[in-house]
């Protein structure tokens, strides 16, 4: 009776001791049977006993050896080919395998379908489909009813399926399906046909297929993976609703695998209905009930994608792309996880981060057909962050690596431009540009192109050749999104080539497109400065005005504020650039023009006189910490503000802190000038000089020239320093173009070189400036001068010529002491009278310069001159020989001005007349008033001349009455009085060209 467990070893080891007699009559019996033994006792599956399975072949092995026509060799085959097969040695069964079928008895052997089947099954797992599916067509063919006959159906589908006969697997599944008895199999069958259906192209069949496999087999483990494969054979027949419901139901069902993919099905059908936030709650909700199966990071790069569309949640997108890359970096989806993260991170300008991400893309998977995407996020990180030199050359590779064909190759291309502008790489640019440009299909990409020549012409100093192109973007692509820009631009470039009307024409024409465009306030921006620049601050003033009361582009404002102000302060319209500039400060606080608002208030605030004020902007401005330039303006206008109140000191320290601190400041004339008049209003004038002369060395050309000429003119003729002055008057007429600069520049030219006696010289200077200045203020004094040089030189009728023009002058004005009060031009025109009646004089025409002196005493009668004028009219009467006027003019003289030298000189011209006409008796007497009056021995020197003159007359009008005396005694006296007036002036006047002589006479007297 047979054990319900037989102990196969036992039994192995039993027919082993028969065995051990070679003679033993049931030997081959015992060998098949023991080899079987073997066999059987090895176990089934990955835990076989290798040793007895080895053993089972050496004992089958022994057998064919003992007898090969053995009764029991296909036994001895199979057995053997099954053995090598549990030891893993899938071509040694196969070998066996084919041994046995080649037996004659092979046909009848009831192991021949088994045979056939290990067959296919050992060729399938080696992937030699073709034997195998040869293997199992020939068991069906010779065992039809065989019981195996399902399950090579079965097989012989999915080998079909690897085989890509998608339609012959169709069939082997039917057949499956026709036979089957097992509801497994039945379900299986079912399933894979409806696979094999969806990749022939019939997703519609497929979906009949899993929908019957969940109709008729609900409790299959094949059921839920029906359910979603029938949705996604309805996805890929386009039927995407029906296949969302099928998807959700999925989420239903207790398959956390088959949910997975479900989720990720449903977020891509949400994504492309353009429903990010329905794929985002989706993809959420199942990861929450956590991920199984290879769909899992498929799901989180569906999340990821489905967050990076929405602005809010972009940077979440990269955090999940990048987490699911980490967490499987080995995955297909990867690369894609990676590309996502570093995209999204180059959207969100996180450029560092973008370029990371890349970079460690290109080294994971520099094979994956993503690369040149990745090395586009790469360049364009490299680009943003700056690093302009490395971004070209990302482009650059990106270009060479690329296909010709390439789908991004024109954003390459463009984007490539873009950095070689930024390189300052223009001709290449340009060139690189032209020479693609017929590969551009779409007409935005031409016109961007046009752009980018247009930028690298205008930037590399060629803007006509700029404009022009940038005049081609509206040609090929009027309505690209930078059309606008592309036409402000051509203005600009048509500006800057010297085409001004054009560039106003190319301006106002972009208005005309949109008036209310932002584009179009830009380019009001534009024709106000071009308006500003013209000096047309009206039409300035009014386009900025345009740009503020649209209030469309806030960052536009500002600008156009601060441009509406400026132009107001340049219209002297400074109250109002104050309410501009106060609503930058006070609107937009921190604004980039913030700093430059403040400094022009103060500028205004300085204008209108509100100095407080303007001091207050100023000081804040300066605590902003300002350096340059900017410095210099704060310290200048401070400066100002401190001479409008009255401290010229504290201006001078601003001003010499600006010459040091900012010494390429780019008004240091004007510091200088200022500096150098503050130090002057603060009593430094030594210092002030230094500064006027500095300004003259370094800016000659300076329009302050002539001023501070001038002024160390000035200051060197205050202490008498003639030539210097002479030298720095000329300069400033030379470098005037104003009037009265030039007028009193010149005079004092005149000045300064009548003082050095260049009288010739003078005179031109003084003639100069009556030319030029004819009706100026100091004309009368110039030809004053003029004839003052004349008369100097004793050119006394050039000197009366010119002395005329100014006495016809005063005439045609009818000037006198009534009409003039000023006592300074009172004395120009008293001097012109009087050195003209000089003269005459001096020529002799003795009537003349009686009439001369009588207009000066009619026109002038209270004049400082006026004893002067008395004793020139009485000298005049004295030459023409009317003795008793000329006694009258000298007496009032003499008479009048007791202490003064001209009261002495008539005095003693009215002896010398007396003495003329030999009345000596009154002639004595004269000379005596001379000597003895006007201060006596206290007389000042100009006296004592006369006094020394006077005592000599007398001594000789006494020693002609000496000769003429009658009597001895009478003689005696005129002796007596000779020597006492000769010893006067000996002993009084010893110093005097006259004392020698009197000494003489004297001496004769004896």
């Amino acid at each position: 009776m047979q054990k319900e467990n037989p102990d196969y070893i036992a039994a192995a080891e039993a027919f082993g001791v028969a065995l051990e007699d070679k003679t033993y009559e049931l030997r081959e019996e015992s060998l098949a049977n023991r080899g079987w033994c073997f066999y059987a006792s090895a176990g089934d599956g990955p835990q076989r006993d290798a040793a007895r399975l080895k053993q089972t072949i050496a004992t089958f092995e022994t057998l064919r050896k003992e007898n090969p026509n053995s009764a029991y060799i296909d036994r001895a085959y199979f057995y053997s080919g099954e053995a090598a097969y549990g030891l893993g040695d899938r071509s040694r069964a196969i070998d066996y395998y084919n041994k046995f079928l080649s037996l004659p008895a092979a046909k009848d052997s009831p192991l021949r379908c088994d045979a056939l089947y290990a067959l296919g099954i050992a060729h399938e797992e080696l992937e030699q489909t073709d034997k195998a599916v040869a293997s199992f067509q020939q068991l069906l063919s010779g065992c039809a009813d065989s019981p195996l006959a399902v399950d090579v159906h079965l097989r012989l589908g999915d080998l079909r399926i690897m085989q890509r006969d998608f339609d012959a697997a169709v069939t082997s599944f039917d057949k499956a399906i026709a036979v089957s008895k097992e509801d497994a199999d039945t379900s299986y069958a079912i399933f894979r046909q409806a696979y094999a259906l969806v990749q022939s192209g019939k997703p519609k069949e497929a979906a009949v297929g899993y929908d019957r496999l969940q109709r008729e087999f609900p409790d299959s483990p094949y059921a839920a993976n029906a359910t979603l494969a029938s949705g996604q054979s309805l996805y890929r027949g386009g039927d995407i609703d029906e296949a969302a419901t099928r998807f959700e139901k999925v989420l239903t069902q207790n398959n956390p695998v088959a949910a997975t993919e479900a989720a990720h099905w449903l977020a891509r059908i949400k994504l492309t209905k353009g429903d990010p936030a329905a794929a985002v709650a989706i993809a959420k909700r199942q990861i929450d009930a956590g991920l199984e199966g290879d769909f899992a990071i498929d799901l989180r790069v569906d999340l990821a994608e489905a967050l990076s569309m929405n602005p809010a949640t972009v940077q979440e997108s990269i955090d999940v792309a990048e987490a699911a890359y980490r967490d499987a970096p080995a995955d297909a989806l990867a690369p894609r996880a990676l590309y996502n993260a570093a995209f999204s991170a180059l959207q969100v300008n996180q450029y560092e981060r973008a370029g990371k991400l890349a970079g460690e893309f290109l080294q994971q998977f520099a094979a994956d057909q993503l690369a040149s995407d990745v090395r586009f996020i790469v360049a364009e990180s490299q680009l943003f962050l700056g690093q302009i030199e490395a971004a070209l050359d990302s482009y650059r590779q990106l270009l060479r690596d690329a296909s010709a064909d390439h789908s991004q190759r024109p954003v390459w291309v463009l984007r490539t431009a873009v950095a070689m502008n930024a390189m300052k790489a223009f001709d290449e640019s340009i060139a690189l540009l032209k020479q693609e440009y017929e590969s551009f299909s779409q007409a935005s990409q031409k016109a961007e192109a046009q752009f980018l020549v247009g930028q690298a012409y205008l930037m590399s100093g060629r803007p006509a050749d700029a404009a022009e192109s940038f005049g081609g973007v509206t040609e090929v692509a009027a309505e690209w999104p930078r059309a606008g820009e592309a036409m402000l631009l051509q203005g600009t470039a048509l500006l800057s080539s010297g085409q001004g009307d054009r560039a106003k024409a190319t301006w106002e024409t972009l208005i005309g497109r949109d008036p209310s465009s932002a584009m179009a306030d830009q380019a009001r921006y534009k024709l106000a400065q071009l308006a500003s620049t013209t000096g047309d601050y009206d039409q300035a003033v009014n386009l900025y005005s345009q740009i503020i009361d649209a209030d469309r582009d806030a960052g536009l404002i500002p600008y156009a504020l601060y441009g509406r102000g400026w132009s107001q302060m340049q219209q002297g319209k400074h109250a109002e650039a104050l309410q501009s500039l106060d609503k930058i400060l006070n609107h937009s606080p921190g604004h980039a023009l913030s700093d430059d608002a403040l400094i022009a208030r103060g500028i205004s605030h300085r204008t209108l006189g509100d100095y407080s004020s303007a001091q207050s902007d100023l000081n804040e401005y300066l605590e902003l910490g300002p350096t340059g330039v900017h410095l210099g303006h704060a310290l200048y206008e401070l400066a100002l503000v401190d001479q409008k109140q009255g401290r010229p000191a504290d201006a001078a320290e601003k001003l010499q802190r600006l010459v040091d601190e900012v010494p390429a400041y780019p008004a240091m004339d004007k510091v200088l000038y200022e500096l150098g008049w503050s130090l002057r209003e603060s009593g430094q004038d030594d210092q002030a000089v230094e500064q006027f002369r500095r300004l003259l060395n370094e800016y000659p050309d300076t329009t302050l020239a002539a001023e501070a000429a001038y002024f160390v003119g000035q200051q060197r003729y205050s202490a008498s320093d003639w030539a210097t002055a002479a030298t720095y008057f000329q300069l400033a007429a030379d470098k005037t173009s104003d009037d009265a600069m030039s007028e009193k520049s010149l005079y004092r030219l005149g000045w300064s070189l009548f003082k050095q006696s260049k009288l010739d010289e003078a005179r031109q200077a003084f003639a100069q400036q009556v030319e030029k200045h004819a009706t100026g203020t100091l004309a009368i004094d110039a030809r004053m001068m003029v004839g003052e040089s004349y008369f100097k030189a004793e050119a006394f009728a050039e000197a009366l010529e010119s002395y005329a023009k100014g006495r016809q002058q005063i005439r045609d004005a009818n000037e006198n002491a009534d009409s003039l009060r000023d006592a300074a031009e009172r004395q120009v025109r008293e001097l012109i009278l009087l050195h003209g009646g000089q003269s005459a004089a001096q020529l002799k025409r003795w009537d003349e310069a009686i009439g001369w002196y009588d207009e000066l005493k009619q026109r002038f009668p209270g004049t400082a001159y006026l004893p002067q004028v008395f004793y020139e009219t009485g000298f005049a009467y004295q030459q023409k020989n009317d003795l008793d006027k000329a006694l009258k003019y000298f007496g009032q003289v003499a008479e009048q001005y007791r202490r003064r030298e001209v009261g002495a000189r008539a005095r003693f011209m009215m002896g010398e007349i007396h003495f003329g006409e030999k009345r000596f008796d009154k002639a004595i007497p004269e000379f005596q008033s001379v000597m003895f009056g006007f201060g006596g021995d206290n007389a000042p020197a100009e006296i004592k001349n006369w006094q020394a003159k006077s005592g000599f007359e007398a001594g000789r009008c006494s020693e002609l009455l000496m000769q003429t005396a009658k009597t001895p005694d009478a003689k005696k006296r005129s002796r007596q009085f000779a020597t006492q007036f000769y010893q006067y002036v000996v002993q009084k006047h010893a110093g005097h060209e006259l004392a020698k002589k009197s000494a003489e006479r004297l001496e004769a007297l004896q």
